[in-house]
C-alpha cells in the first residue's frame, strides 16, 4: 500500500483514540501490513525518551512521518511538517515572514504542538528556549513554533541515529 494511502486509512480512524479503542485500530492497520509493529516499537521507545512526547504522539509521528531515510536532514523534515517559514522574494529583496508554510501534514504539526505545550513544562532546556524567544520579542505563538521546530529537530537526530534522548546536564557556573 502507498504511504500517502496509509496515512489517510490511519486518520481515517484516529477519532477512535479518543475513544479508548486505539489499541484495536492499531491492531486493524498492523494486520493491514500498514505498520510494522516490532520496528515501530523501537522507534516508540526512541520517541517517548523526548520530554513531550507521549505513546500517542509517537505512534502519530511514526505514522506520519513513515521512513525517515526520504529526510535528508532536520530541515526538510521541518519543511515536510510545514513549519519552516514563509519567504517572500521579489527581485533581489527577501524577506522571512513571521508565518509558518503550513504546507506540510497538518497532523504532524498539530502533534508537535501538543508535544510543544506539554514540553514546556517538563523541560527546563525548552522551557529557557520559551522564555528567551518571548524576551526577544516574539509572540507567544512564534515562541511555541520555535520549540515545535527544535523538537522535531530533536525527533530526526534520535530517529536517525537509533539512540535515546539524552538531556545534557546543566552548565556549571562558576
Amino acid at each position: 500500500m502507498e504511504r500517502l494511502g496509509a496515512n489517510n486509512l490511519y486518520w481515517k480512524y484516529v477519532h477512535i483514540i479518543a475513544d479508548g479503542k486505539f489499541c484495536r485500530t492499531f491492531r486493524f492497520l498492523r494486520q493491514a501490513g500498514i505498520v510494522d509493529k516490532q520496528a515501530d516499537q523501537t522507534i516508540k521507545k526512541l520517541l517517548v525518551s523526548i520530554p513531550g512526547i507521549g505513546s500517542t504522539i509517537a505512534n502519530t509521528l511514526i505514522a506520519e512521518i513513515g521512513d525517515i531515510s526520504r529526510f535528508h536532514s532536520g530541515k526538510s523534515l521541518v519543511a515536510y511538517a510545514g513549519l519552516d517559514p514563509k519567504v517572500k522574494q521579489s527581485g533581489v529583496s527577501l524577506k522571512y515572514n513571521t508565518k509558518i508554510t503550513k504546507r506540510g501534514s497538518p497532523y504532524l504539526r498539530k502533534s508537535i504542538y501538543i508535544s510543544a505545550y506539554i514540553a514546556k513544562r517538563h523541560d527546563p532546556e525548552l522551557k529557557e528556549y520559551f522564555d528567551k524567544k518571548i524576551n526577544e520579542g516574539k509572540r507567544y505563538e512564534e515562541a511555541t513554533v520555535a520549540m515545535a521546530r527544535k523538537i522535531l529537530y530533536r525527533v530526526y537526530a534520535i530517529w536517525k541515529r537509533g539512540t535515546p534522548y539524552v538531556r545534557y546536564p546543566q552548565k556549571i557556573l562558576t
